[in-house]
């Protein structure tokens, strides 16, 4: 209910009757729709009249009206002092701003200010929200890839020895669609497995016993009966056997070159090998009696390469001896580098020529002019 409807007629009421109030325009004193408009309709404040229907003097000594802005500006404006109030009014709604989202659903925005006019002198302000939103809805939006989880491991590719095992995924998770981007990947992998191994290595048979040469005779075999897989493993034993004989006479020569195992250099040209010392499937000298040798090995390099060479000892019991070393600059087309040493072996022993080459490509030989070559030949024969 209005609280200042009882200011207006009845019984305890200064003023005049109802009948002879101003009604050019109505500034209710409550915001309720169960209000009689006609009980508070008034001057609008701008027109700074008091309301004639009320002792504005009175009330303001009696109810302290002037402290009621609401009430005041509507019924003694001009005793108040509110010539000058201004209550706020709303300007118009700016313009809906651009979808915040560019698919699915979003939201669009438009704002007002109370600037028609704008509050003053302690007018009231505007009444409602300076804000509104609406829905708006575009494309639906595009779908990126996305990867399964991996399968299970696929079974190794081969039966034995090294394989490759794979797993796979799909893009599905979600799905590509509307132009979304694929997955970004492999659709599948491979790793390393590892099966039995296929074949140990077997010995073939033993060669013929050779010419007596150095007062010794020796045979060979190789480990090719099979060969060993990747994994399988390699025939145990000596590859060479030797026997004693009546010739005293060893020496051999040797050219050519075969990068063999872990570095050692295989000689397949073979120009002299009396007393079947040498062996060309591996490059080793196997001493067929006990005495003093002396051997001479020799590395050529192409250019802008450096490679090392070692006669090395390798005795039937003990550690490996270097036993002489040279580097080969290969300055210009080629360079050459010897490495000769006499050295005392034992039946059985033998002399090996090392490179730090790991493949022949920094390695070049001719047979007319330059040689890498390995040589050797018995000085003193012990008898023992």
């Amino acid at each position: 209910m209005c609280k200042s409807s009882n200011l207006h007629g009845g019984a305890g009421i200064v003023g005049r009757a109802l009948n002879t109030r101003q009604m050019t325009g109505c500034h209710e004193c409550c915001s309720t729709h169960e209000c009689n408009g006609r009980l508070c309709a008034h001057e609008k404040p701008t027109a700074c009249i008091d309301s004639v229907t009320v002792d504005c003097a009175l009330l303001n000594s009696l109810l302290n009206l002037c402290s009621d802005v609401d009430h005041a500006k509507t019924i003694c404006s001009k005793y108040c002092g509110l010539c000058n109030l201004v209550d706020g009014g709303w300007a118009d709604w700016s313009s809906w701003t651009q979808c915040d989202v560019t698919c699915e659903h979003g939201r669009q925005l438009r704002t007002r200010t109370c600037t028609n006019p704008e509050p003053r002198d302690g007018g009231a302000d505007c009444v409602g929200s300076a804000h509104e939103t609406k829905v708006c809805v575009r494309e639906l939006c595009p779908v990126h890839g996305g990867w399964s989880i991996w399968n299970s491991w696929g079974s190794c590719s081969v039966s034995c020895d090294a394989g490759l095992a794979t797993r796979r995924r799909t893009c599905n998770n979600p799905k590509p669609a509307r132009f979304g981007d694929h997955c970004y990947g492999n659709p599948s992998e491979s790793r390393i497995c590892m099966q039995r191994p296929c074949a140990d290595g077997g010995w073939s048979q033993w060669s013929s016993w050779g010419v007596c040469e150095g007062k010794q005779l020796a045979r060979n075999r190789s480990c090719n009966n099979p060969v060993p897989s990747m994994f399988g493993k390699q025939c145990a034993g000596t590859d060479i056997q030797t026997k004693p004989c009546s010739d005293g006479k060893v020496f051999f020569n040797v050219h050519g070159h075969i990068v063999y195992q872990a570095h050692y250099l295989a000689y397949p040209s073979v120009v002299d090998n009396v007393g079947n010392g040498y062996h060309s499937n591996n490059g080793s000298f196997v001493a067929p009696v006990h005495g003093q040798y002396f051997f001479s090995a020799q590395i050529c390099s192409t250019d802008g390469q450096s490679l090392d060479v070692q006669l090395r000892h390798v005795p039937l019991s003990g550690s490996e001896i270097a036993i002489a070393g040279n580097r080969a600059h290969g300055s210009g087309d080629y360079d050459c580098a010897p490495a000769s040493a006499p050295v005392l072996l034992r039946t059985g022993d033998q002399v090996r020529v090392f490179t730090s080459a790991e493949t022949t490509a920094a390695i070049i030989d001719n047979s007319t002019s330059f040689w890498t070559s390995f040589s050797g030949v018995l000085i003193v024969h012990i008898y023992n």
